[in-house]
């Protein structure tokens, strides 16, 4: 299928609707399926990765014990029972096919299931207003358009609106690990690594700022 993939700078209030709509679609197709796998990014594998970077580098230490540690805070803070299934795990810009029309781009298919497991849906949620609706900061139209196409699918509950913080801070720091093992690790001495696993770090210090909270208080009834 030929389509488009939206640089940062074409993303706009209505693609990021679009996005969620098409995200809460996702989740709906759970009771559809058996049994769904356990995803390749559960805590433990994290906290594994973390223990291989203090063993490879120490330049890092201080960053992978703060991992560590917000992970451990965001875990015990989220609530523990949340509305879970088939979720995508990696619906970044790059998975995402676009065909460009006058009236704004049209949502033609989600790629790369290779991450899809069982998870937390608001946590999917959180990862797509990361990739989404992070430039230098959240661009609180476009995390607001991408809330609001969610819900016309599927409402959010609560408990959920609840969690968006943990889960979206868990949601961070499964990208800042992975990235940091991933190209950080990887990159030749001296030189910069193709993905910053500190952008992440950055988005896990607004939401804990309080940068989406105008858009959890308006979600609730």
């Amino acid at each position: 299928m030929d389509g488009d993939i939206l640089c940062f700078g074409r993303v706009t209030p209505q693609a990021a609707r679009e996005v969620g709509r098409a995200l809460a679609r996702v989740h709906l197709c759970t009771p559809l399926l058996g049994a769904i796998a356990a995803g390749r990014f559960g805590l433990d594998g994290l906290r594994e990765r973390l223990e291989r970077v203090d063993r490879t580098d120490a330049r890092f230490a201080a960053d992978t014990r703060r991992i560590r540690e917000r992970i451990a805070f965001h875990t015990a803070s989220s609530p523990s029972s949340l509305p879970s299934g088939l979720i995508h795990g990696d619906l970044f810009r790059d998975n995402v096919l676009w065909h460009t029309r006058d009236g704004g781009p049209e949502l033609l298919a989600l790629l790369d299931f290779e991450s899809a497991s069982a998870g937390v849906f608001v946590y999917d949620l959180m990862v797509c207003v990361h990739a989404w609706c992070y430039g230098h900061s959240f661009d609180l139209r476009l995390a607001r358009a991408m809330f609001e196409g969610y819900r016309e699918e599927r409402p959010l509950q609560p408990a959920e609106l609840a969690a968006v913080v943990p889960q979206g801070a868990l949601a961070a720091l499964r990208f800042a690990t992975t990235r940091l093992t991933d190209f950080s690790l990887r990159a030749p001495p001296g030189a910069q690594p193709k993905r910053d696993y500190r952008r992440f770090l950055a988005r896990l210090d607004a939401l804990e700022g309080g940068a989406l909270a105008p858009i959890i208080e308006e979600g609730k009834p």
